[in-house]
């Protein structure tokens, strides 16, 4: 995970030294100690990497590539290089290096702006070809690498991190209030798309931006999407065939992402994700006589604790004949020095599960591993909302919505309408006549309500609502479960919830890597029919019957509810810690509201209801609202950033939070 930064001109002047120095501070004084300036005519590149990155099968010791005419600068992870390697020597190009860097160089030599199309893996990466003054930048089709860019007075900025460019002399720190607002509200659909301050943006997934210079030295601009993803195919292949290829698609993944010495570790819950992730890579690693291991790193819940799967982790583990690293979820804070994490973030933006993720990455160092696996990808491919509902009513498939209904005997009327009726009214209404009825009486089957904290004037004037709903999936007539599954993985959402918790990875020096998110497994996943993701009260069922043998029978059956759900650790650490929090925070004038974004007796109110009432979206919407005024005194007034760096141990009441404030 690698640190990435261009700067660029169009008419050859020299970039100062100053600029230089300040941009490559911000870089390495985040912990990365290894870093190389390459400057050309008109151009300084960057890259900054920590020393444990420098091993092979990470991002190499290889750091800004001068290869022929080009320059580049990468933070990637190549799987599949062999594959690759094939194709650029059928293309007549032969790399200059193995690293990932002057992979990506022979790729643009032999496929132009088009390069980004054979690269399979995690990757953002920066080419300058100087020959015909040109600048290339792209991010994988999922966007799991972040890449930021800004055009200031002529010259280009392009950077893996928002506070690199913040430290070129004359970017604004003007900010965007409608993100700001979006943030504080937790309204996360658009928050991918454009970043807090107005003059940063965000390279979308799935793109290759370049800058060209033209006449009179003004940079002519142009964006391309690489992937798209595919339709549902009338494919041959069964069930059963189908269920194989994913099973050997997943082991080809999990290999290729594999620790080239020591443990990799997997972050394991008892569902269906993680474990397909180490039941396909332990079968690999037995098939080919492997001597690398896979090791499970999973957090123990207390008994009845909604998100104890402690006995379907420790029977896989049984099956397999490896130990699990355990972590105690007693011993994981939902709040750890939130004032300083706020100060060292770039956006206001924050995970939920920070903490969480932070300990599962410690506990791969404990293992001796820098790679951990996750079962990220499982829910966006594998399953599908009660959306096909709409579609069978459409379609008049009644006799199998019948069935469906009747499984579904403690659905509420609420959830029904808004899976059944919502979808279709929005069709109706998304004729250009009707489209403005549509937006303002009829909501979106996946819209949540705007906290009643945030002030409606403030959203009405920044278009909160539509700048939402953009990013969600269209209701094209045609099948509305397919307009949602492509969403969900089309969407910046994930990209973004990534993003924000690189910094936390980078920290521990840990590199997390999604086999599920592999682009073969993803294409494959999305050709396939409905009913393989969801039929009756089965979910899942193509990965499911993927891991047949190689996991426990009793994992694999279908399950009456949902099971490892976290909510009741964060819904205790909240209620105990939420009273002194805001009281604190309430002593001094928000700059919310100073913004004009909030209403803090609005605020305090809804405070008080949470903790009267409970209640799920108005705990995640306070945590939200939280954090982001904690980001901008941390910024911008960093007299009134909040004192209570360690508050609350999870089971403190709210007596001893407020004592602690005393």
């Amino acid at each position: 995970m690698s640190q990435i930064l261009g700067i660029f001109n169009a008419d050859g002047r020299s970039i100062e030294d100053s600029m230089i120095d300040r941009m490559v501070r911000s870089i390495t004084s985040r912990g990365e100690p290894i870093h190389s300036v390459k400057r050309s005519i008109g151009s300084a590149m960057m890259v900054a990497r920590a020393d444990w990155e420098l091993d092979d099968g990470l991002s190499d010791d290889a750091l800004v590539v001068e290869d022929c005419d080009r320059i580049v600068a990468a933070d990637a992870s190549l799987y599949y290089r062999a594959v690759l390697e094939e194709r650029l020597d059928a293309a007549g190009v032969t790399p200059s290096g193995r690293s990932p860097s002057h992979l990506i160089s022979a790729a643009y030599a032999a496929w132009g702006n088009r390069c980004a199309e054979h690269l399979e893996g995690e990757f953002a990466f920066i080419i300058f070809d100087r020959a015909r003054h040109k600048i290339v930048c792209s991010r994988d089709f999922l966007g799991q690498r972040s890449l930021y860019f800004s055009e200031i007075n002529g010259e280009v900025v392009v950077a893996s991190s928002v506070d690199s460019i913040r430290q070129h002399p004359d970017c604004s720190n003007e900010l965007d209030l409608a993100s700001i607002g979006s943030s504080a509200a937790g309204w996360f659909a658009a928050s991918g798309a454009t970043t807090c301050y107005s003059n940063i943006h965000v390279l979308p997934i799935a793109s290759v931006l370049s800058w060209t210079r033209g006449k009179n030295n003004i940079w002519k601009t142009r964006v391309e999407k690489h992937w798209r993803p595919p339709e549902p195919t009338d494919t041959p292949l069964s069930f059963g065939s189908a269920a194989e290829q994913m099973r050997g698609m997943l082991g080809d993944a999990v290999s290729e992402r594999l620790s080239p010495s020591g443990p990799t570790t997997v972050w394991m819950s008892g569902g269906w994700d993680s474990t397909a992730v180490f039941g396909a890579g332990k079968l690999r690693l037995q098939n080919d006589n492997e001597t690398r291991n896979l090791q499970p790193v999973s957090i123990s819940y207390p008994p009845r604790d909604l998100g104890r799967e402690d006995e379907l982790i420790q029977s896989i583990s049984n099956f397999w004949n490896t130990p699990v690293h355990w972590l105690d979820i007693d011993t994981i804070p939902l709040f750890d020095q939130i004032g300083e994490r706020a100060r060292i973030r770039e956006q206001p933006g924050v995970s939920l599960y920070e903490n969480w993720n932070r300990s599962l990455a410690l506990g791969t160092r404990e293992c001796g591993s820098r790679i951990a696996l996750d079962g990220n990808g499982g829910d966006q491919l594998f399953r599908v909302t009660d959306i096909y509902l709409a579609d069978l009513l459409r379609t008049g498939r009644w006799r199998s919505l019948a069935r469906e209904l009747r499984l579904r005997k403690n659905r509420g009327v609420h959830a029904l309408f808004s899976t059944l009726f919502q979808p279709l009214i929005g069709s109706a209404l998304s004729h250009p006549l009707l489209a403005p009825l549509g937006s303002k009486f009829v909501s979106h089957y996946l819209d949540r309500p705007l906290p009643t904290w945030i002030r409606r004037d403030f959203a009405n004037h920044y278009d909160l609502l539509e700048r939402e709903r953009s990013h969600l999936p269209r209701m094209r007539t045609t099948s509305y479960e397919q307009a949602e599954l492509q969403w969900m993985v089309t969407t910046s959402m994930p990209s973004y919830a990534h993003s924000i918790l690189r910094r936390t990875f980078i920290d521990v020096g840990v590199e997390v890597r999604s086999p599920l998110l592999d682009r073969r497994i993803v294409e494959l996943a999305l050709e396939r029919p409905r009913w393989e993701r969801a039929s009756g009260p089965e979910t899942k069922r193509l990965l499911r019957k993927s891991m047949h043998g190689l996991l426990p029978d009793h994992v694999l059956a279908p399950r009456r509810s949902r099971t490892g759900i976290t909510i009741s650790y964060s819904r205790r650490s909240m209620k105990s810690a939420y009273p002194a929090m805001f009281s604190e925070l309430l002593d001094a004038p928000l700059m919310l509201e100073e913004m004009g974004i909030v209403d803090s007796a609005e605020l305090n109110d809804s405070v008080n209801k949470y903790m009267r009432n409970g209640g799920e979206y108005l705990r995640v919407a306070l945590f939200h609202t939280l954090q982001a005024e904690l980001w901008l005194r941390a910024q911008f007034r960093p007299s009134q950033q909040f004192k209570i760096e360690s508050l609350v141990n999870r089971r403190a009441g709210p007596m001893e939070a407020r004592e602690a404030i005393a």
